[in-house]
């Protein structure tokens, strides 16, 4: 019996120190799961936005990049409308000088022709009459022509500008597309 007593004044851990050590392991092993799947998450957040400030970055540089290329373009467009404005001013300019040369000849051949009839009238007989008349219809055939031609002129002068405008808002637009290239 002795061994009996021996053993009973052992004192023995009660069993709730285990099952508190147990308890205490696993939330232990519960909080270290719960920070490992933290820290996890908080890299692949770093990752996604470390990818985002990139992102942000390119299209921060392609915005600029196309702000540059529309300046450029618009200015393009402002220098083109203002050739094509004085270009359009000059065609106006000489149209109307046209019309005011036109007017001008045809007033002058008018006078001219009433005037040498007059003269013809007091100092020549018909026959000389006829054949000034004659002189005078060939000369007004002449400045017809000349008109004709100036006519012809300044089509061809508004034809040539209109093309000369076309041609450089076509350089333009090919020089604008190979900068966006």
């Amino acid at each position: 019996m002795s061994e009996f007593q021996e053993s009973a004044n052992t004192t023995a851990t009660p069993r709730w120190v285990g099952l508190a050590v147990a308890l205490l392991g696993g939330i232990s092993l519960l909080g270290l799961g719960v920070s490992w799947s933290a820290l996890n998450q908080t890299k692949s957040i770093e990752q996604s936005t470390q990818a985002v400030r990139q992102a942000n970055e390119a299209l921060t540089q392609r915005v600029a990049k196309a702000d540059e290329i529309n300046q450029q373009l618009q200015s393009d467009v402002r220098v083109v409308t203002d050739k094509l404005k004085v270009t359009q001013t000059v065609l106006i300019a000489a149209r109307k000088q046209n019309k005011n040369a036109t007017t001008a000849v045809d007033q002058k051949v008018t006078n001219l022709a009433t005037s040498v009839k007059a003269e013809l009238a007091t100092k020549a007989n018909t026959d000389d009459v006829n054949k000034l008349n004659g002189d005078v219809t060939g000369v007004r055939t002449d400045l017809d022509a000349a008109k004709n031609s100036i006519q012809m002129a300044r089509s061809e002068m508004g034809t040539l500008i209109a093309s000369h405008g076309a041609a450089r808002l076509l350089r333009v637009h090919r020089a604008a597309q190979e900068r966006g290239h």
